[in-house]
C-alpha cells in the first residue's frame, strides 16, 4: 500500500483519501475529508511514516470510537505538514496508552515532528505535525 507512482508523494495523499472513505463508510461513519491539492512531495521514509500514522488513526476510529462522523484533513504551509483525524465518538480513557498510539508518536518523532492525541470523552483528535525540512523531497536536510 506504500507503492507510489515513480516516487511521487501526491499519490500517497490520494491513497489516504480513498482509504479513509472506504474504511469509514464500511464502518458506517460519515466522512468529511479535506486534503489540500498543493501538498509537497515527500521522501519515501516520510511517506511510509505518514501512511502508517494515518492508517492507525483511521483504523482506531473504525474499531473503537463508535463515532457517527470523522473529519480528516491534510494540509501544509511553508514549514510543516499537518495531518488531523478527528471523530465524535466515545473518546479514549487514556490517550497515553496503547501500542498503536505509542507507534504514531514514535513515527512522528522519527521525522522530528509530533503527534498529539487529545480526547475529552466526546471524541478523539489525532494531529501529526511534521517539519517539511525533514520530510519533503525538495527541502530535506539530513
Amino acid at each position: 500500500s506504500l507503492q507510489t507512482n515513480y516516487g511521487e508523494s501526491e499519490s500517497i495523499f490520494i491513497r489516504m483519501q480513498k482509504t479513509a472513505m472506504e474504511m469509514l463508510s464500511s464502518a458506517n461513519i460519515t466522512a468529511y475529508i479535506q486534503i489540500t491539492d498543493e501538498l509537497p512531495p515527500l521522501h519515501i521514509d516520510a511517506q511510509k511514516n505518514c501512511w502508517l500514522i494515518f492508517k492507525e488513526a483511521i483504523n482506531n476510529v473504525c474499531k473503537y470510537s463508535q463515532a457517527a462522523t470523522c473529519q480528516v484533513s491534510v494540509s501544509s504551509n511553508e514549514q510543516q505538514l499537518v495531518m488531523r483525524v478527528s471523530d465524535d465518538g466515545v473518546g479514549i480513557r487514556d490517550p497515553k496508552s496503547g501500542n498503536g498510539l505509542k507507534n504514531m508518536r514514535s513515527r512522528a518523532a522519527a521525522m522530528e515532528g509530533e503527534c498529539l492525541i487529545e480526547s475529552n470523552g466526546k471524541g478523539t483528535t489525532v494531529t501529526a505535525t511534521l517539519p517539511l525540512e525533514k520530510i519533503s523531497v525538495h527541502n530535506r536536510v539530513d
